[in-house]
């Protein structure tokens, strides 16, 4: 009894580190769809002010949309519409300038926000192509600062199906991509009936909501009676979260075959003992054999989790530390700073104009990038006891211990030297090629008030003064020290 209970619990933990797997591959590509969207947006902004304003220059945004989309068959389309919800551009082949968007939700939300972040909405049916999907757009603003618009890009959900299609989920599985309020983006299996359906009253969902980062929970649905191993998992960059359920029954069903089986064992067994005390060896001895491959089963599955433990910590793309591992270094250099009363200086890196970079290049580019900006970074580093991270989609964050700030500039002047001197070409860099900009503040000495939060809030200031300046520079900030009276 013990064997076979035992075995069950093995089935059912090697069934959720599988689901888990799965689970990170759909929330990573998920991801990767919104972000590769985003940046085409984000080229139709920096395009649009400068030729927007001409049919000449329309035609070319049109033609180098077009022309992106081409590679991203994960957009069903772009478009760009003026205040009135006008459509006034579209990567589709022609213009309808009968269509308008005033109605949509997305229209709607970026009229009456003023943020100029992405914001993905519910599910539609789009006018212009007759397909579904769900939309990720951003405001555009007049020179005067108001409403100029928006642009918006159609995620097609015939993607989403031929690529969730790939995963084996058996027959009574179902994988969801859901915004954080509750809404649903997308089901498989999908109907029309699921598109935009509300699911904060559901049971994954509160479990989401206590702990939104990634968590598993056995599920009865209250619609078909199945019970369900569902494991979900928040995207890192978008307010979304990734689920992936499949039924206990069939992640149990190789287990009941395998009882049964053995249950008849068993009773062959005891019959075959009134004849025999060999027959009792031999099948002991299948037993023991079992639960030796059960445990070699389990260690299987921990060593797996370990090994993905490590990967979550390190960025893939540049293979420096991912910010998970940045939030955690900088704590324990805080506290022995704080501990020797010592200077902790940081830096932000930012390399600058890269989302045009990314729109001109493309996404392989894009990445080479980044990797050889990190291997200065990583020269730079030989040495010497600095840390560092990636921060973001095109920032950098090193650490640098017992530094004062007018050291920490020091370093970072060299630093932006060394990027300048890689040569990388950038057809929309002053320089006519990729520079960085970068942000230092400095603790000096670290007490008992300091707290990294604010260490970062200054590097970001400080970034931020060197691009106002004009890009390809240094600034610094220094946090000012409360004394006590």
């Amino acid at each position: 009894m013990w064997g076979i209970t035992y075995s069950r619990k093995a089935q059912v933990e090697e069934s959720r580190a599988s689901i888990s797997n799965v689970t990170r591959a759909l929330a990573q590509h998920a991801e990767d769809t919104l972000k590769e969207a985003d940046i085409v947006i984000g080229g139709v902004l920096e395009r649009w002010p400068r030729d927007g304003g001409s049919p000449e220059g329309a035609q070319r945004t049109h033609q180098a949309l077009r022309a992106r989309l081409s590679s991203l068959p994960q957009i069903d389309g772009v478009y760009v519409l003026d205040q009135d919800g006008n459509l006034i551009l579209t990567s589709q082949e022609k213009l309808d300038k009968e269509l308008n968007g005033r109605d949509r939700a997305y229209f709607l939300y970026h009229r009456n926000h003023a943020d100029l972040d992405p914001h993905i909405d519910a599910p539609i049916l789009s006018r212009s192509s007759g397909r579904w999907g769900f939309t990720i757009s951003r405001r555009y603003n007049r020179p005067d600062g108001s409403f100029g618009g928006v642009v918006v890009a159609n995620i097609d959900m015939a993607y989403l199906e031929k690529f969730y299609r790939t995963f084996d989920i058996g027959s009574a599985g179902a994988i969801v991509l859901v915004r954080a309020d509750g809404i649903l983006l997308y089901r498989r299996p999908m109907r029309d009936e699921f598109a935009g359906k509300n699911m904060s009253g559901t049971v994954l969902f509160r479990e989401y909501q206590a702990n939104p980062l990634t968590g598993t929970a056995l599920i009865k649905s209250s619609q078909d009676g199945v019970t369900r191993i569902n494991v979900y998992r928040s995207v890192a960059s978008y307010p979304l979260f990734v689920a992936v359920a499949k039924s206990e029954d069939e992640v149990l069903a190789g287990w009941w075959r395998e009882s049964l089986l053995h249950g008849g064992s068993v009773a062959l067994l005891l019959v075959a003992l009134l004849f025999a005390g060999n027959k009792l060896i031999t099948q002991v001895s299948r037993r023991s054999k079992a639960e030796i491959d059960a445990l070699d089963a389990q260690a299987k599955a921990e060593r797996l989790n370990q090994s993905l433990e490590q990967l979550a910590l390190k960025d893939e793309v540049t293979g420096l530390p991912n910010r998970r591992q940045f939030d955690a270094l900088l704590k324990s250099e805080l506290e022995h700073a704080r501990d020797g009363q010592t200077a902790l200086s940081i830096m932000m890196l930012d390399i600058d104009r890269f989302k045009v970079f990314s729109h001109l290049y493309g996404h392989t580019n894009s990445d080479q990038c980044l990797r050889s900006i990190a291997a200065a970074i990583k020269t730079s580093l030989r040495q010497s006891p600095y840390l560092a991270a990636r921060y973001g989609e095109e920032q950098f964050c090193v650490i640098l211990p017992n530094c004062t700030q007018l050291a920490a500039v020091g370093f970072a002047e060299k630093l932006c030297e060394a990027v300048r001197d890689l040569a990388v070409p950038h057809w929309e860099s002053d320089e006519g090629v990729v520079t960085v900009s970068i942000g230092v503040s400095c603790l000096d000495p670290v007490d008992a008030n300091d707290i990294g939060a604010d260490l970062i809030r200054s590097a970001d200031h400080a970034l931020n003064t060197a691009q106002q300046r004009g890009h390809n520079q240094v600034a610094s900030f220094s946090l000012p020290k409360i004394t006590s009276k």
